[in-house]
């Protein structure tokens, strides 16, 4: 039973629960994974830098993070009406307005106009540790630092799911 807003249950170790709670309606907004119009800086945890365009607008690196950038910061649009962790998103710069995509097997930079096709959306995905990546729905790849780089500037590209830092 539930007593002033609690309610205590012990089992068994090693044991899958579900609760099942009546009465309960609705999520708070400030609940949402993502926020609308609140803008992301993308950080690598292998290099501590944030995604941006690369020098020729086309491709994107990582940098060195500046709180004055807004290159290093994304809205992340969502794309589908549900709740579930297959929803799809769009990846827009701030500072230059174009969306991330996959084409011909590499990160790019387009256009943002309209609803993207697969190829200009993601998916979010965890392993569980606290951070998040970006799953490409046409190709099911994720942005990757080639080669593990670490250095300002390196490119960002995709690749096969390895649950690698540079990921």
């Amino acid at each position: 039973p539930v007593h002033d807003r609690s309610a205590t249950l012990v089992v068994p170790a090693k044991s899958v629960t579900t609760f099942v709670v009546d009465g309960v309606a609705g999520v708070a907004k400030d609940a949402a994974l993502v926020q609308p119009g609140h803008p992301y800086r993308l950080r690598g945890v292998q290099s501590g830098r944030s995604l941006a365009p690369s020098d020729d607008g086309r491709g994107v690196v990582i940098r060195t993070d500046d709180p004055t950038d807004t290159a290093q910061l994304w809205w992340i649009r969502k794309l589908t009406n549900g709740y579930t962790n297959r929803e799809r998103y769009a990846l827009v710069n701030v500072a230059q307005g174009t969306r991330l995509a996959v084409r011909n097997g590499a990160a790019v930079l387009e256009k943002a106009v309209g609803t993207p096709d697969p190829a200009g959306q993601w998916i979010l995905s965890t392993t569980g540790d606290g951070t998040w990546t970006f799953v490409n729905v046409a190709s099911g790849l994720l942005l990757d630092v080639s080669g593990e780089a670490t250095a300002d500037g390196s490119p960002v590209s995709v690749w096969t799911p390895t649950s690698g830092a540079n990921q």
